[in-house]
Parts: C-alpha cells; sequence; structure tokens
C-alpha cells in the first residue's frame, strides 16, 4: 500500500516536472518566434491579429469536432467580462510593441521585474505570517 502510494506521488512529481518544464520550453519558442516574427513583418498588430484569429479558429474547430467543451458566446456574459479580455489584449499589445523596439532579453528582464515590483504589497503580510508560525513552531517545541 505504500509503494503504491509512494509511486503514485513520483508519477504526480514527474508529471508536474514535466508540465513546468513543457511551459517554460512553449513560452521561451513562443517568444523568439514572436521576435522573429514582428521583426520580419514589421506590424505587430497584424501579427497577434493572426495569432488570435488562429487560436480562435482552433477553438472553435476542436469544440464542433468534440475534443473540447466550449461554450457559446452569450451577450449577458459578454457585457459582464468584456473588460478582462480587453485587459488582456492591451497587455499582449504592449508586449509584442516592447518585442519590436527591445531584444528579448530587456523584454525578459523586465517581464520578471514586473511581476518582482507587483508582489511587494503582500511582502509585509506574508513576513508577518512567517514570524506567526515560526513563533508557533518555537512554542510547540518547547
Amino acid at each position: 500500500m505504500i509503494r503504491d502510494k509512494e509511486a503514485t506521488d513520483e508519477r504526480k512529481s514527474w508529471g508536474n516536472f514535466t508540465a513546468v518544464v513543457g511551459y517554460m520550453a512553449c513560452s521561451a519558442l513562443m517568444l523568439i518566434a514572436n521576435k522573429l516574427a514582428v521583426h520580419s513583418i514589421n506590424a505587430p498588430g497584424f501579427v497577434l491579429f493572426c495569432q488570435l484569429a488562429g487560436t480562435a479558429i482552433v477553438v472553435a474547430v476542436a469544440g464542433a469536432l468534440g475534443f473540447a467543451d466550449v461554450d457559446k458566446l452569450e451577450w449577458n456574459k459578454f457585457k459582464r467580462f468584456v473588460i478582462v479580455p480587453l485587459a488582456f489584449l492591451c497587455t499582449i499589445y504592449a508586449n509584442i510593441k516592447i518585442l519590436q523596439h527591445a531584444n528579448v532579453e530587456t523584454f525578459i528582464t523586465f517581464r520578471v521585474r514586473c511581476r518582482s515590483v507587483s508582489k511587494l504589497p503582500s511582502v509585509p503580510r506574508i513576513s508577518r505570517l512567517c514570524i506567526r508560525i515560526s513563533r508557533l513552531c518555537i512554542r510547540i517545541t518547547i
């Protein structure tokens, strides 16, 4: 029984590892592909349009063939959530414009720094939580 659980945990760990590595490889390759596309075509809006249109076509075909469960577009849902795709579109367009004018290394550096800076407001809460947990652990061990 214990060996079965260990084997299952090992398979889950391996699956998580391969998912993370696959995501990193896909992200890096897409970043390089976008840089090459924007550099050669020099029309970032068109590149973005082609990517989004291609994605919409693949999702529609996958839904039609039964490979994916795709909800129909409903006006009420669209009105409630329109800000989310618009914000997503703005960030993607900003990213592709950055790729047009900067190299990939600079883009990656700023992307990582933006994530780091956006986490700063939560640092005091996290540090207080860590202090509380460490005090609790000390009390338990004494």
